[in-house]
């Protein structure tokens, strides 16, 4: 599988990420197969090649929610989340076989609608009569409403499937969407205002975020003992960080 995601660059003391191309079956620090653009997260600019991005994507890339959100912003995306493609048709009754672009594809079997993404054309919406997730060939089965017949359906070969950011899937309890720790802010129970997440990145057991405030670039791993509370709704991460943590993993724009 390949995904498209920041790398971290640049000098100790003065770090930018590029948005690059690599295949997660490999170690993150085996290198990148393409470098698609860069983010400067003290300037906050993003420059992007849009062009090998849409080939990219269309060539079944995975957007790591840190770029996805940051291109969003930017307006680049739209705020729409692909979490499929589809691949043909299944059965005779116009059902779609699609394949996950995310890496929670169970999460999606709640989904009531969803909009369908031909290549140069515009989304269009279907409400959602069944959406099923066979993890034993890691594809979906979806049924749509009034799409009745299979050679509809294989019309619709390649399209992505979309399904609006507000229509995302109910969390548990103790969940978070990785795109929602974006632009929190990271506060510790002393009150510290530590900065606010850019980037989010699996390290080892644990989820990592990095944060930007006033120049300095913090690196902040999400372990359990560290995080006391995801307040998503009001923007805040809170933490209490072992002595030294926040010391050790700052980054200064010098």
């Amino acid at each position: 599988m390949v995904k498209i995601r920041f790398s971290r660059q640049g000098k100790k003391k003065h770090p930018f990420y590029a948005i690059v191309v690599t295949d997660i079956r490999k170690p993150r620090d085996s290198g990148y197969i393409d470098k698609l653009g860069t983010y400067n997260p003290f300037s906050k600019e993003l420059k992007v090649d849009e062009s090998m991005l849409k080939d990219r994507l269309s060539k079944g890339a995975i957007l790591t929610e840190s770029v996805a959100k940051a291109l969003k912003k930017t307006g680049i995306q739209d705020s729409y989340t692909r979490f499929a493609v589809i691949i043909g048709a299944h059965g005779i009754k116009g059902e779609l076989k699609a394949v996950p672009r995310t890496d929670t594809p169970a999460h999606y079997r709640s989904v009531r609608r969803v909009f369908v993404k031909e290549p140069d054309k515009d989304a269009v919406g279907y409400d959602t009569e069944q959406v099923r997730y066979l993890d034993h060939s890691d594809t979906f089965i979806v049924r749509l409403k009034n799409l009745e017949d299979r050679t509809a359906a294989e019309k619709l070969k390649g399209a992505d499937l979309l399904i609006e950011d507000a229509d995302l899937p109910q969390k548990a309890a103790d969940e978070v969407y990785i795109h929602d720790l974006m632009g929190c802010r990271v506060i510790g129970t002393d009150g510290n205002n530590y900065g606010t997440v850019f980037n989010y990145f699996e390290n080892g057991v644990y989820g990592t975020v990095e944060a930007e405030k006033d120049g300095e670039v913090v690196i902040i791993p999400l372990a359990g003992d560290t995080v006391k509370a995801y307040r998503t709704d009001a923007k805040e991460i809170l933490i209490d960080p072992p002595a030294g943590l926040i010391e050790l993993n700052r980054t200064e724009n010098q």
